[in-house]
């Protein structure tokens, strides 16, 4: 949300109470996918950057693929036109979400080779690059998480030293992750992007 309506929220929260009540209800019997690509388009109309990049990032964790998301841009054509569509997809290649390439939207997705398994020891977090991608690793014993390292909230590359233990702490809105489950524990309400991942002949694998 922006500064100002941030602002109104806190001076006259019983006004703006009702606003947030309406669109809240308006969408209740929509599931959340479709509720997030419409929400998205609706950022895109009003040309809200920040709007854009956070509902964006929603719409592909409750499962919009970037295919998905781009048909959607494309049938609101008579709503939008071409300028605020060119717009918004200036927004997400700035983003640099590796699904949105050109030869990942026509591909399947494949096993990567990230690392030797015992690059990352018992009980630690590790960050690393991946084919272009940053990714984090968390051991416990014979088990790995991996997630990428883009924050959930507006797609902010987290960097090594945003990681203090098994706390991960976003540099740009400070949420604060634990990366033992993923979870958001301070801040914001959404989890770091969980990569699935397999250890093959002593190579962690993820996959993408």
């Amino acid at each position: 949300m922006s500064d100002a309506l941030n602002y109104l929220l806190k001076a006259r929260p019983e006004a703006l109470g009702h606003y947030f009540a309406f669109l809240k209800d308006a969408g209740k019997h929509l599931d959340p996918k479709t509720k997030n690509l419409i929400s998205v388009i609706t950022k895109v109309h009003a040309q809200t950057d920040r709007g854009l990049r956070q509902y964006l990032r929603r719409a592909l964790r409750e499962g919009c693929t970037p295919v998905e998301v781009l048909d959607a841009l494309l049938m609101a054509f008579p709503a939008l036109g071409l300028a605020k569509i060119i717009w918004a997809v200036d927004i997400i290649l700035d983003m640099k979400i590796p699904e949105f390439q050109p030869a990942a939207l026509t591909s399947p997705g494949q096993w990567h080779d990230v690392m030797a398994s015992t690059d990352v020891k018992d009980g630690d977090v590790t960050r690393t690059e991946c084919e272009g991608r940053g990714l984090f690793a968390y051991r416990d014993k014979k088990t790995f998480q991996v997630y990428d390292s883009r924050c959930p909230h507006q797609s902010t590359n987290i960097p090594e030293l945003a990681l203090k233990g098994s706390t991960l702490t976003c540099p740009k809105h400070h949420w604060v992750f634990d990366v033992k489950s993923g979870d958001c524990i301070k801040k914001g309400n959404s989890p770091l992007k969980r990569i699935e991942s397999k250890v093959v002949k002593g190579r962690l694998l993820a996959f993408w």
